[in-house]
């Protein structure tokens, strides 16, 4: 039944955006409402895999935006592990703009516990962009919660100047390699680094700073912080062409039980003299 230009009333339907001849998934509500371009919300549906009922829901939202931003609950999935027993996994994603999201997502598992997520991703002005990703797991065996984090930004800010950051930082590698693999970095549980840059055209400064621990290996590895100055290779006397590179580091490394530091100063100058045919360029 049509209610309006855009929005029918459809009553015992059945809905899917799988494009197989005998879709993989589908879902029937006794009464629904199509808002066309926009989303269909329905009552009393029932969702089925391969034509067999799965689960029922007393109401259902699902976006059909064609840009496929749109704000709502993400599908439901089942799964089996022998050690996390039964698991299901739901969501909700927010689309803030054309250029921000959120998602909100939860995880249970029946022997081992659960987890919340949340991932925020935006894009500014070009280069300007950030992902953070967030998860904390609740386990039943244990009184201590578990986390994993996974965020990373890059920044302009004003007077030409552009800053960096990324963390990935868990409880433990163990959490990290079962429960978030998505985010795991190897057999690392601690990493971080911070940067900012100034481009002054013929050259460019910047500051950083960067330390990583090795998590069951025990090592720390780092320079904090670091200065270094570059000057960008320019034309000079007789087709000659200079360039220099210098930086001072504060170096880690080591172990958690004992760190050793020292200072690190590099010099690098450029000197080439391109050599150029009509068929050939040379740079010695």
């Amino acid at each position: 039944e049509r209610l309006d230009a855009d929005s029918y009333l459809v009553l015992g339907g059945t809905f899917t955006s799988c494009a197989q001849p005998n879709p993989r998934w589908s879902f029937s509500a006794s009464r629904a409402r199509v808002e066309v371009d926009d989303k269909i919300t329905g009552t009393n549906a029932t969702f089925q895999v391969k034509n067999v009922p799965a689960f029922y829901l007393p109401y259902v939202y699902y976006p059909i935006r064609r840009d496929q931003r749109s704000t709502g609950f993400l599908l439901p999935s089942f799964g089996y592990s022998e050690t996390r027993g039964f698991n299901l996994t739901a969501g909700f994603f927010w689309a803030m703009g054309r250029s921000a999201d959120q998602t909100f997502s939860l995880d249970y598992f029946s022997t081992a516990g659960h987890t919340v997520g949340h991932e925020l991703r935006w894009v500014g002005s070009t280069p300007s962009r950030g992902t953070l990703r967030s998860l904390v797991f609740d386990p039943k065996d244990s009184q201590q919660y578990e986390y994993d984090l996974d965020w990373s930004v890059l920044q302009l800010l004003p007077s030409k100047l552009r800053a960096s950051a990324s963390v990935q930082l868990s409880s433990s590698v163990a959490f990290t390699q079962r429960y978030a693999s998505k985010s795991a970095r190897g057999a690392r549980s601690r990493d971080w680094s911070l940067s900012l840059e100034r481009d002054f055209g013929l050259a460019a400064l910047s500051a950083h700073a960067q330390l990583t621990d090795g998590g069951s290996t025990g090592s720390v590895d780092g320079r904090v912080p670091g200065i270094s100055l570059q000057r960008f290779p320019q034309p000079i006397w007789g087709g000659f062409v200079f360039g220099l590179r210098g930086s001072a580091e504060r170096i880690l490394s080591g172990t958690r039980n004992a760190v050793d530091s020292w200072t690190r100063y590099d010099v690098t100058p450029t000197l080439a003299r391109p050599l150029r045919l009509s068929f050939l360029e040379v740079e010695p």
